[in-house]
């Protein structure tokens, strides 16, 4: 979940940031973030950058 008021170009440079983070750490793992802009989130207690 992202700030609702969020760029576009922002949010996909943040996940691909953590994106990056996840292949170092797990390594040849397939990854998706999908992204929700806040108060559309399906789930709460999520983290919010």
């Amino acid at each position: 979940m992202v700030p609702s008021d969020m760029r576009a170009v922002e949010t996909h440079e943040t996940c691909d940031r953590i994106e990056g983070a996840l292949r170092t750490e797990l390594g040849a793992a397939v990854i998706t973030t999908p992204v929700e802009p806040e108060g559309n989130a399906e789930h709460q207690g999520v983290l919010v950058l």
